[in-house]
């Protein structure tokens, strides 16, 4: 939760259930081979009662509370011979006992593909989307907690494509874009992107070389046209 120490745990239900998993097979139409692919769901729910004798962290301010935190959760997985896709999603909902200020309705999802396109070419995709609260202020460097708790949406999406140059050599080019907002002037919105290159030489079954170059660009949602450019490169 946010801040504050966890005297007692009163109790804490888990369960898992796996609601189905299928797999269906099927020939193409000039029956020179087969694909068959996967699915599956699993879902979860975990509930906790705690209580914080100081939520805010702060000397000047105590603040005790019992809360209850719910979070449902589920996972789905598909499965081919030419890809991998999966989806993940995690709901919270907490409530504090008397101080419903700090209550929060919080949701983060996920989602990765990898698409072979060829033998040796394929697609791969990265998406996130986190919709969370926080007490925490960044406008300082005490690293001050609010009064009230605030939200923020951060998103970001990463397309990429790899190649096999050869059995032990390989090249990829990634992009990469953040998007974060928050619902107050406590914190700055702001955007993140750009490119790399990333290359892959196989040595043996435990080790190998990878290189990186990167560019990537900072913009704060303020005033003017201030941003930061960041140039990397990367040998291990």
């Amino acid at each position: 939760m946010h801040g504050g120490k966890r005297l007692t745990r009163l109790g804490i239900v888990r369960s898992r259930i796996v609601l189905w998993s299928i797999a269906i097979a099927a020939t193409s139409a000039g029956g020179v081979h087969a694909s068959a692919q996967e699915w599956q769901l699993s879902s979860n729910i975990q509930q906790q009662v705690f209580y914080s004798d100081n939520v805010l962290l702060s000397r000047d301010r105590e603040v005790g509370s019992f809360g209850l935190l719910t979070a449902p959760t589920l996972h789905l997985e598909r499965t081919s011979p030419t890809s991998e896709a999966s989806f993940d999603g995690r709901f919270e909902f907490a409530e504090y006992i008397d101080h419903s200020e700090f209550n929060s309705q919080d949701q983060f999802l996920k989602f990765n593909l990898d698409q072979a396109l060829t033998e040796r070419s394929g697609l791969q995709f990265s998406a996130n989307f986190t919709h969370d609260t926080t007490l925490k202020s960044d406008q300082d460097i005490t690293g001050r907690f609010l009064d009230k708790s605030f939200d923020f949406i951060n998103w970001n999406v990463g397309p990429g494509w790899v190649y096999a140059l050869t059995p032990i050599d390989q090249i990829g080019v990634r992009g990469y874009y953040q998007n974060v907002d928050y619902d107050t002037n406590e914190k700055t919105d702001y955007q993140y992107f750009g490119p790399a290159i990333d290359y892959t030489r196989q040595l043996n079954e435990l080790a190998k070389i990878t290189g990186t170059l990167s560019w990537f660009r900072y913009i704060p949602d303020e005033p003017g046209e201030d941003y930061t450019d960041t140039f990397g490169s990367l040998l291990s």
